[in-house]
């Protein structure tokens, strides 16, 4: 994170935090399996200023909400900010939260926030964390503590910025190069129900992956084998990536997002509809942005292409974002 110097002549900062996107391995990360994610330029921003109070003060106009600690309101995004105060217990600050980050979206604003959190409150209290620790911080306070199912990929970009492939195996993040192309997201302005459609994409596929002899009916004999399709479309994708092969990394990513329409059930008529546009006016290729079952897509394409393809995806009621793919990671700086 940035090194604003911390003592009692700070009397301000920023913590700030990305969006993300992610390329390849959606809903894979809580099997174990790697997935591909990246930092993208819309954001979460806290402004932190001292004051004399003995609480902690956070105003969100965005939403019309305040919050103090102790004795914050419940539900959320209080309970995921309640867990890493009680993990920080700083007072004595006020903060502002504002951003540009389409909410409830598939673009983790709800994680941005929680991260910025935690990376401000430590940042307070004199502490710098890794950009690992702070993944790890978030995680617990937005996932772990709340018993709500989700991995650690969202966390994980966040924290670290760039474009990664996160192994959930022992490796550390693995730093990919930008694709040389335009990184669009696509808001359709649907709202999605994250936690009900993760639990439902989530726990079968967990028990067939740990223990594939359970596949004994028809159904979880294909739900296993396109999940295992599905992953090995995403390493293929991210070979294509590393060696710049923007056509096959486009065509992986469209593969990988029929996986997530065809067997997960997690597309919308208005998801399909911005993707096709997309491709049918020369994009490499996209997929559904997040957990899915509205929310936002990813595209990359060609930037001579940009124009007609941001124009098309409009058309079809969804607004497009020309995106910085690969930007900074969580950080502290002045205000």
């Amino acid at each position: 994170m940035g090194d604003v110097e911390v003592g009692v002549a700070v009397t301000g900062f920023v913590a700030e935090a990305p969006g993300r996107v992610c390329l390849f391995g959606e809903h894979q990360d809580y099997l174990g399996w790697p997935v591909v994610a990246g930092a993208i330029d819309l954001t979460c921003q806290i402004q932190f200023h001292r004051t004399p109070s003995d609480r902690l003060e956070l105003d969100l106009p965005d939403i019309a909400a305040h919050a103090h600690w102790p004795g914050p309101p419940v539900g959320r995004p209080f309970d995921y900010l309640s867990a890493a105060w009680q993990a920080e217990p700083v007072t004595g600050w006020r903060a502002t939260v504002r951003g540009t980050l389409p909410r409830a979206a598939g673009a983790s604003s709800s994680t941005a926030l929680v991260t910025a959190f935690v990376a401000g409150l430590a940042h307070a209290a004199g502490r710098a964390v890794a950009a690992a620790d702070l993944a790890c911080a978030a995680h617990h306070a937005e996932v772990t503590s709340q018993g709500e199912p989700g991995g650690q990929m969202d966390h994980l970009a966040i924290a670290h910025g760039g474009l990664h492939a996160f192994h959930f195996d022992g490796r550390p993040p693995e730093r990919l190069p930008i694709p040389d192309a335009a990184c669009l997201l696509i808001d359709t302005h649907e709202p999605k129900a994250t936690l009900a459609i993760l639990e439902r994409a989530k726990s079968r596929r967990i028990e067939l992956v740990a223990n594939p002899s359970a596949a004994t009916s028809p159904a979880d004999r294909a739900l296993l084998a396109a999940t295992e399709a599905s992953r090995d479309h995403s390493a293929e994708g991210t070979a294509a990536l590393r060696a710049g092969d923007l056509p096959s990394a486009g065509a992986a990513l469209t593969a990988h997002h029929a996986f997530l329409r065809d067997t997960l059930g997690v597309s919308t008529p208005r998801l399909e509809a911005a993707l096709e546009a997309a491709l049918t006016h020369g994009a490499y290729g996209g997929k559904l942005n997040g957990s899915g079952g509205g929310g936002t897509a990813v595209v990359l394409a060609p930037r001579d292409r940009v124009p007609r393809v941001m124009e098309a995806i409009r058309a079809t009621g969804s607004t497009p974002y020309l995106v910085q793919l690969g930007a900074p990671g969580a950080r502290i700086h002045p205000e």
